[in-house]
């Protein structure tokens, strides 16, 4: 039994220590920007839209500030607004960034081809 018990506590151990790749999904549950720096993921501030697609979608002056976390391949490479979308269910969302922060996991660079976005400076 004691043979038992000690291999099933290694064996416990060892799942605490995953080499599971980092998804985008965990990057998006932290909610702390140095702590998402930590885990490898960037930071990002910006603004965020919802649309369908046949919909306009406007980014004014002003907006509601916008924070997230995501997984990307490299660090922030410009510090000029940069769009990315990503569908969820039959709607898109839609995020300007404050940056380039390169190839992001699960989005897509631009808008998309059937949502018409224009921009307040």
């Amino acid at each position: 039994m004691k043979i038992f018990m000690i291999l099933l506590c290694t064996f416990a151990c060892m799942s605490c220590d995953s080499d599971d790749p980092l998804t985008q999904a965990d990057c998006e549950r932290i909610m702390d920007p140095a702590r998402c720096s930590e885990k490898g993921c960037n930071w990002e501030a910006g603004r965020l839209i919802n649309a369908k697609c046949g919909e306009e979608c406007h980014f004014p002056v002003g907006s509601t500030p916008f924070s997230m976390c995501f997984l990307t391949d490299n660090s922030p490479e410009e510090n000029v607004p940069y769009v990315y979308h990503r569908l969820v269910g039959d709607t898109y969302e839609i995020v300007d960034l404050n940056s380039n922060i390169g190839k992001v996991t699960g989005w897509e660079d631009g808008t998309p081809a059937c949502v018409e976005c224009t921009y307040d400076n």
